[in-house]
Order: C-alpha cells, then sequence, then structure tokens
C-alpha cells in the first residue's frame, strides 16, 4: 500500500509540473544541515532560479571567506538533492 500512494504522489507531482519546484525548495532546507550551524549564521539562502543558488551572506568577511567554499558547498548541496540542481552559487 505504500508503494502505491508514494507513486500515486510521484504522479500527481509529474502531472501538476512542480517537482522542480520542490527540488529547489529542498535545497533551501538542506543549507544548514550541509553547511553546519556556523556558517548557516552568517549566511542564507535566499531563492534558487534556473541553478543560481542566491545566499546573502551577513558581512564582506563572510563573504570572502565563502568564495572559497562555493564549489565545496554546491557538490554536497547537489549530491544530497541526487542531481545537479544548483549550477552556481551566487554570494550577496
Amino acid at each position: 500500500m505504500p508503494a502505491r500512494i508514494s507513486n500515486g504522489i510521484q504522479r500527481l507531482i509529474e502531472d501538476l509540473g512542480i517537482g522542480n519546484r520542490l527540488a529547489e525548495r529542498r535545497t533551501l532546507l538542506l543549507w544548514d544541515e550541509v553547511v553546519g550551524p556556523e556558517i548557516a549564521q552568517a549566511a542564507r539562502p535566499d531563492r534558487i532560479s534556473r541553478g543560481s543558488l542566491h545566499v546573502s551572506v551577513k558581512t564582506a568577511t563572510w563573504r570572502h571567506a565563502l568564495l572559497f567554499h562555493r564549489e565545496e558547498i554546491r557538490h554536497k548541496l547537489n549530491d544530497r538533492l541526487g542531481e545537479e540542481l544548483v549550477k552556481q552559487i551566487v554570494l550577496k
């Protein structure tokens, strides 16, 4: 029975065309877990659009530090998502 329900939900998501939006929302929800508490306090994801994850950073110092970790964070997010949804991280 649970398999039938999950198949039905998956089919509904496909029919509504919201699968990509759900995956994008999941990206935002995974941020804290992937980056850890210290970075999560200094940088928050605002939105993801066309593969660009836009992240607000509290200070220029943190922005500079995160420039060196963008690719690592991007890879970790995509690994957790099971697909390459995040093409780039834009820090602002």
